[in-house]
Protein backbone atom coordinates (compact mmCIF):
# COMPACT_ATOMS: atom_id res chain seq x y z
CA UNK A 1 0.00 0.00 0.00
CA UNK A 2 1.49 3.20 -1.44
CA UNK A 3 0.18 6.23 -1.57
CA UNK A 4 1.21 9.40 -2.91
CA UNK A 5 2.46 8.39 -6.73
CA UNK A 6 1.41 11.38 -8.86
CA UNK A 7 1.79 11.37 -12.96
CA UNK A 8 3.59 13.93 -14.57
CA UNK A 9 2.52 15.01 -17.81
CA UNK A 10 4.73 18.46 -18.07
CA UNK A 11 7.30 17.52 -19.40
CA UNK A 12 9.65 18.31 -16.62
CA UNK A 13 13.71 17.74 -15.86
CA UNK A 14 13.77 15.49 -13.26
CA UNK A 15 11.76 13.17 -11.84
CA UNK A 16 10.51 13.56 -8.48
CA UNK A 17 7.37 12.39 -6.31
CA UNK A 18 6.73 12.30 -2.71
CA UNK A 19 5.74 8.74 -1.65
CA UNK A 20 3.78 7.41 1.54
CA UNK A 21 4.58 4.15 2.18
CA UNK A 22 1.48 2.58 4.22
CA UNK A 23 3.10 -0.97 5.32
CA UNK A 24 5.83 -1.49 7.73
CA UNK A 25 7.77 -3.41 5.01
CA UNK A 26 9.41 -1.91 1.62
CA UNK A 27 7.44 -1.68 -0.83
CA UNK A 28 8.68 -1.32 -4.28
CA UNK A 29 7.21 1.57 -7.10
CA UNK A 30 7.82 1.57 -10.70
CA UNK A 31 7.60 4.69 -13.11
CA UNK A 32 7.58 4.32 -16.83
CA UNK A 33 8.86 7.65 -17.88
CA UNK A 34 8.87 8.78 -20.77
CA UNK A 35 12.07 11.13 -22.28
CA UNK A 36 11.61 13.57 -24.62
CA UNK A 37 13.83 16.29 -26.23
CA UNK A 38 13.27 20.29 -26.09
CA UNK A 39 13.19 19.71 -29.92
CA UNK A 40 10.34 17.25 -29.31
CA UNK A 41 12.18 14.12 -30.34
CA UNK A 42 10.54 11.29 -28.05
CA UNK A 43 12.70 8.80 -26.80
CA UNK A 44 11.67 5.10 -25.96
CA UNK A 45 10.15 4.87 -22.49
CA UNK A 46 12.12 3.82 -19.02
CA UNK A 47 10.87 2.40 -16.16
CA UNK A 48 12.55 3.96 -12.57
CA UNK A 49 12.20 1.43 -9.69
CA UNK A 50 11.60 3.44 -6.41
CA UNK A 51 12.48 1.38 -3.12
CA UNK A 52 10.45 2.54 -0.51
CA UNK A 53 11.31 1.78 2.56
CA UNK A 54 8.65 2.54 5.56
CA UNK A 55 8.96 5.36 7.77
CA UNK A 56 7.48 4.78 11.51
CA UNK A 57 4.33 6.80 12.26
CA UNK A 58 3.65 5.65 15.64
CA UNK A 59 0.67 6.93 17.65
CA UNK A 60 0.65 8.32 20.87
CA UNK A 61 1.12 5.54 23.41
CA UNK A 62 0.66 5.09 27.21
CA UNK A 63 1.45 2.77 29.89
CA UNK A 64 0.96 2.03 33.57
CA UNK A 65 3.34 1.11 36.27
CA UNK A 66 4.15 0.87 39.79
CA UNK A 67 6.84 2.94 41.74
CA UNK A 68 10.48 1.10 41.27
CA UNK A 69 8.80 -1.38 38.85
CA UNK A 70 10.62 -1.54 35.32
CA UNK A 71 8.46 -1.07 32.48
CA UNK A 72 9.05 -1.93 28.92
CA UNK A 73 6.75 -0.63 25.84
CA UNK A 74 7.18 -1.81 22.31
CA UNK A 75 5.43 -0.38 19.75
CA UNK A 76 3.32 -2.71 17.84
CA UNK A 77 2.56 -2.29 13.82
CA UNK A 78 -1.00 -1.83 13.57
CA UNK A 79 -1.77 -1.13 17.00
CA UNK A 80 0.32 1.35 17.24
CA UNK A 81 0.19 3.14 13.90
CA UNK A 82 3.07 1.97 11.50
CA UNK A 83 5.93 0.31 12.76
CA UNK A 84 8.68 -1.06 10.91
CA UNK A 85 10.53 -4.21 11.70
CA UNK A 86 13.34 -3.64 13.88
CA UNK A 87 12.10 -0.36 14.28
CA UNK A 88 14.47 1.51 17.04
CA UNK A 89 13.85 4.60 19.44
CA UNK A 90 15.82 7.07 21.00
CA UNK A 91 14.79 9.50 23.64
CA UNK A 92 15.32 12.63 25.98
CA UNK A 93 15.18 12.57 29.51
CA UNK A 94 11.02 12.76 30.21
CA UNK A 95 8.80 15.40 31.89
CA UNK A 96 7.14 14.54 34.94
CA UNK A 97 4.66 15.83 37.63
CA UNK A 98 5.35 15.77 41.06
CA UNK A 99 8.76 14.23 42.00
CA UNK A 100 9.59 11.37 39.88
CA UNK A 101 13.66 9.75 39.80
CA UNK A 102 15.09 7.27 37.28
CA UNK A 103 13.83 9.15 33.85
CA UNK A 104 16.68 8.26 32.19
CA UNK A 105 17.28 9.05 28.64
CA UNK A 106 18.48 6.98 25.51
CA UNK A 107 20.13 7.71 22.24
CA UNK A 108 21.54 4.57 21.53
CA UNK A 109 18.59 3.35 19.37
CA UNK A 110 17.32 0.66 21.53
CA UNK A 111 14.35 -1.71 19.88
CA UNK A 112 12.39 -1.30 23.09
CA UNK A 113 11.23 2.12 25.12
CA UNK A 114 11.82 1.52 28.93
CA UNK A 115 12.78 2.90 32.06
CA UNK A 116 12.08 2.30 35.90
CA UNK A 117 10.55 5.22 37.75
CA UNK A 118 10.29 5.85 41.10
CA UNK A 119 7.59 8.10 42.36
CA UNK A 120 8.81 9.47 45.11
CA UNK A 121 5.01 11.26 46.17
CA UNK A 122 2.08 9.15 47.96
CA UNK A 123 -0.14 10.34 44.58
CA UNK A 124 -0.15 9.05 40.92
CA UNK A 125 2.12 11.20 38.79
CA UNK A 126 2.65 11.17 35.01
CA UNK A 127 5.81 10.98 33.08
CA UNK A 128 6.39 12.11 29.17
CA UNK A 129 8.86 10.24 27.19
CA UNK A 130 9.12 11.66 23.53
CA UNK A 131 9.97 8.97 21.53
CA UNK A 132 12.26 9.21 18.10
CA UNK A 133 11.78 6.48 15.92
CA UNK A 134 14.02 5.40 13.60
CA UNK A 135 14.61 2.18 10.93
CA UNK A 136 17.44 0.31 10.71
CA UNK A 137 17.69 2.16 7.23
CA UNK A 138 18.02 5.55 8.72
CA UNK A 139 14.39 6.58 8.17
CA UNK A 140 13.18 8.42 10.74
CA UNK A 141 9.56 9.14 12.03
CA UNK A 142 7.74 11.62 13.32
CA UNK A 143 8.04 12.24 17.07
CA UNK A 144 5.27 10.51 19.32
CA UNK A 145 4.40 10.16 23.04
CA UNK A 146 4.79 7.45 25.71
CA UNK A 147 2.89 8.69 28.44
CA UNK A 148 3.81 6.72 31.61
CA UNK A 149 1.22 6.97 34.37
CA UNK A 150 3.30 5.89 37.79
CA UNK A 151 1.27 5.05 40.65
CA UNK A 152 2.66 5.53 43.94
CA UNK A 153 3.97 2.17 46.23
CA UNK A 154 3.97 2.03 49.77
CA UNK A 155 7.66 2.77 51.35
CA UNK A 156 7.14 2.85 54.45
CA UNK A 157 9.70 2.64 57.56
CA UNK A 158 9.81 0.20 60.39
CA UNK A 159 7.40 1.21 62.79
CA UNK A 160 7.29 0.50 66.42
CA UNK A 161 4.87 0.75 69.33
CA UNK A 162 4.43 -0.42 72.86
CA UNK A 163 1.22 -2.11 74.17
CA UNK A 164 0.34 -4.34 77.37
CA UNK A 165 -0.63 -8.00 77.52
CA UNK A 166 -3.77 -8.31 76.81
CA UNK A 167 -4.05 -4.64 75.29
CA UNK A 168 -5.17 -4.60 71.49
CA UNK A 169 -2.66 -2.25 69.55
CA UNK A 170 -3.46 -0.94 66.16
CA UNK A 171 -0.40 0.93 63.93
CA UNK A 172 -1.70 3.29 61.07
CA UNK A 173 1.10 4.49 59.01
CA UNK A 174 1.43 8.19 57.91
CA UNK A 175 2.83 9.88 55.08
CA UNK A 176 5.92 11.37 55.53
CA UNK A 177 6.29 10.60 59.39
CA UNK A 178 6.58 6.43 58.13
CA UNK A 179 7.82 7.18 54.87
CA UNK A 180 5.82 6.96 51.40
CA UNK A 181 2.16 5.78 52.18
CA UNK A 182 -0.49 5.98 49.24
CA UNK A 183 -3.61 6.95 50.41
CA UNK A 184 -6.28 3.79 50.68
CA UNK A 185 -3.07 1.72 51.53
CA UNK A 186 -3.62 -1.68 52.78
CA UNK A 187 -1.92 -4.01 54.83
CA UNK A 188 -1.32 -8.11 54.87
CA UNK A 189 1.13 -10.36 57.17
CA UNK A 190 2.39 -13.77 58.33
CA UNK A 191 2.26 -15.11 62.12
CA UNK A 192 4.83 -12.44 63.40
CA UNK A 193 8.04 -13.80 65.51
CA UNK A 194 8.57 -13.01 69.05
CA UNK A 195 11.03 -13.43 71.90
CA UNK A 196 9.75 -15.66 75.17
CA UNK A 197 6.23 -17.03 75.32
CA UNK A 198 3.77 -15.30 73.45
CA UNK A 199 0.00 -16.29 72.04
CA UNK A 200 -2.45 -14.38 69.83
CA UNK A 201 0.03 -13.38 67.23
CA UNK A 202 -1.92 -13.86 63.74
CA UNK A 203 -1.51 -13.26 60.79
CA UNK A 204 -4.35 -11.00 58.12
CA UNK A 205 -4.42 -11.78 54.64
CA UNK A 206 -7.82 -9.27 53.78
CA UNK A 207 -5.87 -6.77 53.28
CA UNK A 208 -6.88 -4.54 56.46
CA UNK A 209 -5.93 -0.60 56.25
CA UNK A 210 -4.37 -0.62 59.71
CA UNK A 211 -1.47 -3.14 61.41
CA UNK A 212 -3.56 -4.60 64.55
CA UNK A 213 -3.37 -7.43 67.02
CA UNK A 214 -4.03 -8.82 70.64
CA UNK A 215 -1.25 -10.55 71.88
CA UNK A 216 -0.67 -12.06 75.25
CA UNK A 217 2.60 -12.01 76.61
CA UNK A 218 2.65 -15.37 78.95
CA UNK A 219 5.67 -14.67 80.82
CA UNK A 220 6.32 -11.61 83.59
CA UNK A 221 9.76 -10.16 81.39
CA UNK A 222 9.23 -7.37 78.20
CA UNK A 223 9.19 -9.35 74.98
CA UNK A 224 9.45 -8.48 71.65
CA UNK A 225 7.36 -8.93 68.81
CA UNK A 226 8.05 -8.82 65.15
CA UNK A 227 5.56 -8.10 62.22
CA UNK A 228 6.89 -8.56 58.51
CA UNK A 229 4.24 -6.38 56.64
CA UNK A 230 3.21 -6.12 53.37
CA UNK A 231 1.74 -3.41 52.21
CA UNK A 232 -0.25 -2.92 48.68
CA UNK A 233 -1.75 0.52 46.88
CA UNK A 234 -4.25 -0.47 44.34
CA UNK A 235 -2.11 -3.42 42.63
CA UNK A 236 1.27 -1.94 43.71
CA UNK A 237 2.50 -3.96 46.06
CA UNK A 238 5.31 -2.79 48.09
CA UNK A 239 8.45 -3.71 49.83
CA UNK A 240 7.52 -5.42 53.39
CA UNK A 241 8.24 -3.55 56.32
CA UNK A 242 8.32 -4.57 59.67
CA UNK A 243 6.50 -3.62 63.16
CA UNK A 244 8.05 -4.43 66.50
CA UNK A 245 5.97 -4.38 69.06
CA UNK A 246 7.15 -4.07 72.67
CA UNK A 247 4.90 -6.19 74.67
CA UNK A 248 4.83 -5.78 78.45
CA UNK A 249 3.59 -8.22 80.93
CA UNK A 250 0.43 -7.57 82.20
CA UNK A 251 -0.07 -8.97 85.92
CA UNK A 252 -2.75 -11.97 85.94
CA UNK A 253 -2.60 -13.16 89.68
CA UNK A 254 -4.79 -16.29 90.97
CA UNK A 255 -6.57 -16.08 93.90
CA UNK A 256 -4.54 -16.49 97.11
CA UNK A 257 -5.06 -16.91 100.64
CA UNK A 258 -3.80 -16.34 103.85
CA UNK A 259 -3.98 -16.96 107.84
CA UNK A 260 -2.95 -14.63 110.60
CA UNK A 261 -4.08 -14.23 114.08
CA UNK A 262 -6.31 -11.25 115.35
CA UNK A 263 -3.87 -8.12 115.76
CA UNK A 264 -0.65 -9.95 113.81
CA UNK A 265 -0.40 -8.00 110.82
CA UNK A 266 0.09 -9.89 107.38
CA UNK A 267 2.22 -9.25 104.90
CA UNK A 268 1.55 -11.10 101.09
CA UNK A 269 3.34 -10.94 97.93
CA UNK A 270 2.45 -12.90 95.07
CA UNK A 271 5.32 -14.78 93.23
CA UNK A 272 5.74 -15.16 89.93
CA UNK A 273 4.45 -18.87 88.58
CA UNK A 274 3.53 -19.86 92.16
CA UNK A 275 0.62 -17.10 91.90
CA UNK A 276 0.07 -16.51 88.34
CA UNK A 277 2.22 -14.22 85.77
CA UNK A 278 3.88 -11.41 88.49
CA UNK A 279 6.23 -9.03 86.69
CA UNK A 280 8.77 -7.50 88.37
CA UNK A 281 8.07 -4.45 90.68
CA UNK A 282 3.96 -4.86 90.15
CA UNK A 283 2.39 -2.94 92.04
CA UNK A 284 -1.11 -3.39 94.16
CA UNK A 285 -4.31 -1.02 95.49
CA UNK A 286 -7.17 -2.19 97.09
CA UNK A 287 -10.23 -0.76 98.71
CA UNK A 288 -11.47 -1.82 102.22
CA UNK A 289 -12.27 -5.43 102.56
CA UNK A 290 -15.62 -7.00 103.13
CA UNK A 291 -15.39 -9.40 105.59
CA UNK A 292 -17.59 -12.11 107.73
CA UNK A 293 -18.28 -11.17 111.71
CA UNK A 294 -16.85 -8.33 112.99
CA UNK A 295 -13.90 -7.06 111.61
CA UNK A 296 -11.80 -3.96 112.65
CA UNK A 297 -8.40 -2.45 110.29
CA UNK A 298 -9.51 -3.69 107.13
CA UNK A 299 -8.30 -0.28 105.64
CA UNK A 300 -7.54 0.71 101.54
CA UNK A 301 -4.78 1.34 99.86
CA UNK A 302 -4.49 3.39 96.96
CA UNK A 303 -0.69 4.47 96.24
CA UNK A 304 0.21 1.22 94.68
CA UNK A 305 3.10 -0.09 96.92
CA UNK A 306 4.77 -3.85 95.98
CA UNK A 307 3.14 -5.93 98.94
CA UNK A 308 -0.71 -6.58 100.08
CA UNK A 309 -0.25 -5.78 103.81
CA UNK A 310 -2.59 -5.23 106.83
CA UNK A 311 -3.64 -5.52 110.62
CA UNK A 312 -6.98 -6.84 111.49
CA UNK A 313 -8.59 -7.67 114.77
CA UNK A 314 -11.06 -10.44 114.78
CA UNK A 315 -14.13 -8.97 117.56
CA UNK A 316 -15.15 -12.49 118.26
CA UNK A 317 -14.25 -15.69 119.60
CA UNK A 318 -14.95 -17.82 116.15
CA UNK A 319 -12.95 -17.73 113.00
CA UNK A 320 -13.54 -14.88 110.76
CA UNK A 321 -13.04 -14.38 106.84
CA UNK A 322 -11.47 -10.93 105.46
CA UNK A 323 -11.77 -11.15 101.40
CA UNK A 324 -9.93 -7.90 99.76
CA UNK A 325 -10.37 -7.23 95.88
CA UNK A 326 -6.50 -6.44 94.45
CA UNK A 327 -5.89 -4.33 91.35
CA UNK A 328 -2.31 -5.10 89.73
CA UNK A 329 0.08 -2.74 88.06
CA UNK A 330 3.00 -2.84 86.54
CA UNK A 331 5.45 -0.23 86.24
CA UNK A 332 4.69 0.28 82.80
CA UNK A 333 0.62 1.34 83.85
CA UNK A 334 -0.11 -2.56 82.44
CA UNK A 335 -3.61 -2.90 84.38
CA UNK A 336 -4.23 -6.85 85.63
CA UNK A 337 -7.32 -8.13 86.06
CA UNK A 338 -8.39 -7.92 89.82
CA UNK A 339 -7.57 -10.74 91.45
CA UNK A 340 -8.44 -11.88 95.58
CA UNK A 341 -6.85 -12.19 98.74
CA UNK A 342 -8.82 -14.65 101.66
CA UNK A 343 -7.51 -13.54 104.92
CA UNK A 344 -8.36 -16.42 107.08
CA UNK A 345 -8.55 -14.48 110.92
CA UNK A 346 -8.55 -16.68 113.59
CA UNK A 347 -9.61 -14.89 117.09
CA UNK A 348 -6.94 -14.19 119.54
CA UNK A 349 -7.66 -14.08 123.41
CA UNK A 350 -7.91 -10.48 124.96
CA UNK A 351 -8.87 -10.87 128.23
CA UNK A 352 -9.56 -8.40 130.89
CA UNK A 353 -8.03 -8.44 134.53
CA UNK A 354 -9.68 -11.02 136.79
CA UNK A 355 -10.26 -11.63 140.47
CA UNK A 356 -11.10 -14.14 142.94
CA UNK A 357 -10.89 -14.67 146.61
CA UNK A 358 -9.66 -17.70 148.24
CA UNK A 359 -8.68 -18.86 151.83
CA UNK A 360 -5.35 -19.83 152.89
CA UNK A 361 -5.01 -23.39 151.56
CA UNK A 362 -8.12 -23.34 149.47
CA UNK A 363 -7.53 -24.50 145.82
CA UNK A 364 -9.38 -21.55 143.22
CA UNK A 365 -10.05 -22.54 139.98
CA UNK A 366 -10.66 -19.10 137.32
CA UNK A 367 -12.40 -19.95 133.98
CA UNK A 368 -12.41 -16.39 131.79
CA UNK A 369 -15.67 -16.65 130.08
CA UNK A 370 -16.63 -14.96 126.45
CA UNK A 371 -17.79 -11.77 126.58
CA UNK A 372 -17.99 -11.74 130.46
CA UNK A 373 -14.24 -11.87 130.87
CA UNK A 374 -13.31 -10.15 127.08
CA UNK A 375 -12.96 -12.22 123.90
CA UNK A 376 -12.28 -16.35 125.17
CA UNK A 377 -12.10 -18.22 122.27
CA UNK A 378 -13.05 -21.64 122.62
CA UNK A 379 -10.54 -23.85 123.32
CA UNK A 380 -8.17 -21.28 124.75
CA UNK A 381 -5.74 -22.64 127.39
CA UNK A 382 -3.50 -20.92 129.83
CA UNK A 383 0.46 -20.76 131.17
CA UNK A 384 1.57 -18.54 133.97
CA UNK A 385 4.60 -17.66 135.27
CA UNK A 386 5.26 -17.97 139.50
CA UNK A 387 3.34 -15.46 140.79
CA UNK A 388 4.16 -12.63 142.56
CA UNK A 389 2.65 -11.42 145.90
CA UNK A 390 2.21 -9.26 149.71
CA UNK A 391 3.38 -10.74 152.44
CA UNK A 392 4.78 -14.70 152.87
CA UNK A 393 2.59 -17.08 150.86
CA UNK A 394 3.71 -20.20 149.45
CA UNK A 395 2.32 -22.54 146.62
CA UNK A 396 2.37 -20.43 143.89
CA UNK A 397 3.49 -22.37 141.51
CA UNK A 398 4.28 -21.39 137.36
CA UNK A 399 2.10 -23.95 134.91
CA UNK A 400 3.69 -24.24 130.75
CA UNK A 401 1.54 -27.01 130.22
CA UNK A 402 -1.66 -24.83 128.76
CA UNK A 403 -4.13 -25.65 130.88
CA UNK A 404 -7.75 -24.79 129.82
CA UNK A 405 -7.99 -22.93 133.60
CA UNK A 406 -6.15 -20.98 135.72
CA UNK A 407 -5.83 -22.34 139.44
CA UNK A 408 -3.61 -22.81 142.31
CA UNK A 409 -3.70 -23.41 145.80
CA UNK A 410 -1.83 -20.82 148.45
CA UNK A 411 -0.70 -20.47 151.77
CA UNK A 412 -1.27 -17.27 153.45
CA UNK A 413 1.62 -17.77 155.82
CA UNK A 414 0.89 -14.07 158.21
CA UNK A 415 -2.72 -13.65 159.73
CA UNK A 416 -3.54 -10.62 157.26
CA UNK A 417 -5.21 -11.05 153.74
CA UNK A 418 -2.60 -10.96 151.33
CA UNK A 419 -2.89 -10.46 147.42
CA UNK A 420 -1.27 -12.62 144.69
CA UNK A 421 -1.07 -11.26 141.11
CA UNK A 422 -0.43 -13.91 138.48
CA UNK A 423 0.16 -12.89 134.63
CA UNK A 424 -1.13 -15.54 132.48
CA UNK A 425 -0.81 -16.14 128.57
CA UNK A 426 -3.71 -17.39 126.66
CA UNK A 427 -3.25 -19.56 123.91
CA UNK A 428 -5.66 -20.06 121.42
CA UNK A 429 -5.07 -22.51 118.11
CA UNK A 430 -1.71 -21.01 117.27
CA UNK A 431 -2.86 -17.58 118.69
CA UNK A 432 -1.03 -16.53 121.34
CA UNK A 433 -2.95 -13.79 123.24
CA UNK A 434 -1.92 -10.65 125.44
CA UNK A 435 -0.56 -11.53 128.57
CA UNK A 436 -3.58 -10.45 131.48
CA UNK A 437 -4.05 -10.31 135.13
CA UNK A 438 -5.34 -12.49 137.73
CA UNK A 439 -5.68 -11.20 141.28
CA UNK A 440 -5.50 -13.58 143.87
CA UNK A 441 -7.17 -11.97 147.20
CA UNK A 442 -5.79 -14.52 150.09
CA UNK A 443 -7.51 -14.39 153.39
CA UNK A 444 -5.52 -15.98 156.45
CA UNK A 445 -7.09 -19.05 157.62
CA UNK A 446 -6.33 -19.47 161.61
CA UNK A 447 -3.97 -22.46 162.14
CA UNK A 448 -3.99 -22.24 166.31
CA UNK A 449 -1.46 -25.32 167.62
CA UNK A 450 -2.90 -27.35 170.78
CA UNK A 451 -2.61 -25.33 173.90
CA UNK A 452 -2.61 -25.88 177.98
CA UNK A 453 -3.31 -24.43 180.62
CA UNK A 454 -3.06 -25.13 184.82
CA UNK A 455 -5.35 -23.79 187.08
CA UNK A 456 -6.40 -24.44 190.76
CA UNK A 457 -9.97 -26.39 191.80
CA UNK A 458 -12.46 -23.95 192.06
CA UNK A 459 -10.25 -21.19 190.86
Amino acid sequence: TVTGGASATDNVTTIFGNLLNRTNETQTVTYIVTPRTAAGCVGTDFTLTVTLNPTPEVTAMTTVTCSGVPFVVTPTNVTNGIVPINSLYSWNVPTFTGTVTGGASATNNVTTIFGNLRNRTNETQTVTYIITPRTAASCVGTNFTLTVTVPPTAEITTMTTVTCSGVAFVVTPTNVTNGIVPNGSVYSWSVPTFTGTVTGGASASNNPTIVFGNLLNRTNTTQTVTYTVIPQSDNCVGAAFTVIVTLNPTPEVTAMTTVTCSGVPFVVTPTNVTNGIVPIATRYTWLEPGFTGSVTGGASATNNITTIFGNLRNRTNETQTVTYIITPRTAANCLGTNFTLTVTLPPTAEITTMTTVTCSGVPFVVTPSNVTNGIVPDGSVYSWSVPTFTGTVTGGASATNNLATVFGTLSNRTNTTQTVTYRVTPLSGNCTGAAFTVIVTLNPTPEVSAMSRVVCNGV
